[in-house]
């Protein structure tokens, strides 16, 4: 169980014990602030991998 725990990312647990607080549309915006910075790395890091080749 601690396992599974350690396997989910510290933003989405977060987000899992906040859910209750928040109303579905202010979680909708706490998920795209979490994952705009996660896509925006992810493109960086594709960018410079095709820059490489």
């Amino acid at each position: 169980m601690t396992f599974l725990l350690q396997m989910i990312p510290l933003p989405i647990l977060l987000l899992l014990l906040l859910r209750p607080l928040l109303q579905p549309l202010q979680l909708l915006k706490l998920l795209l602030l979490l994952l705009l910075p996660l896509l925006l790395l992810l493109r960086l890091l594709f960018c410079v991998k095709e820059g490489k080749k």
